[in-house]
């Protein structure tokens, strides 16, 4: 049974009684331990992480143990570490602030499986295999698109507290055509995410949501449902 939310985003003992699992091939689930731990140790150190209190208390513990014992494996994580200038969304400069590269592969990796997982427990089944998985930095689309696609999900969910909520929308046609997942770690990052099935895919390549000038990661089109 896999933690579709990686579990390391809490701290030893301070899980939720309520997260949730779904079934997983052994090898396959292993093969996600290492980007579950380097997602978990890019969304804590973000800056405003540390306002949530398991994000602090996560900084405080596995990640005070990693740079005590693995410093090694965190400065590989800091990658192209260096200054630079920071602005807020609505370009006011914030100054030179430490940052780094955030590898997206990795976190499109875990961000694809906490959506299988949502469809599970939405659902009672698994996901589509033959579905077709997108995320995004919910910063980089089209804040109208986005503010209308929410309006249709269900209220924030979460397993007993908030270092982890989503809310989510299904198609109500049948087979479901597609699932729509915003997710929130920390109170702090938020990223939407699309599964869609290829049939609703059209011949016009007009296939991806509205994006914000300049932003580089798309995900499919679809008009929420009731």
């Amino acid at each position: 049974m896999e933690h579709f939310v990686p579990k390391c985003l809490w701290e030893k003992g301070h899980r939720p009684d309520k997260t949730k699992t779904l079934p997983a091939h052994k090898d396959c689930n292993n093969a996600f331990s290492e980007d579950n731990e380097y997602f978990r140790d890019v969304i804590v150190m973000e800056e405003g992480a540390e306002r949530h209190p398991e994000g602090q208390r996560v900084r405080e513990g596995a990640i005070q143990r990693k740079l005590n014992e693995r410093f090694g494996s965190i400065v590989k994580s800091l990658k192209n570490l260096r200054m630079r200038r920071v602005y807020t969304p609505t370009g006011i400069y914030l100054g030179n602030r430490p940052t780094f590269e955030v590898e997206w592969e990795r976190f499109e990796r875990v961000l694809c499986n906490v959506i299988k997982g949502v469809f599970y427990v939405a659902r009672k089944q698994p996901l589509p295999r033959d579905f077709i998985i997108s995320v995004s930095d919910i910063r980089t689309l089209d804040p109208e698109w986005v503010t209308r696609t929410v309006s249709f999900m269900v209220p924030w969910q979460s397993f007993g507290d908030s270092a982890f909520c989503c809310r989510y929308v299904v198609s109500s046609k049948k087979p479901i055509e597609k699932i729509t997942c915003l997710m929130q770690f920390y109170e702090n990052r938020l990223f939407l995410g699309e599964a869609v099935s290829p049939k609703v895919f059209g011949d016009d390549g007009d296939v991806f949501v509205p994006v914000r000038d300049g932003a580089s990661i798309l995900v499919p089109r679809w008009t929420a449902e009731r």
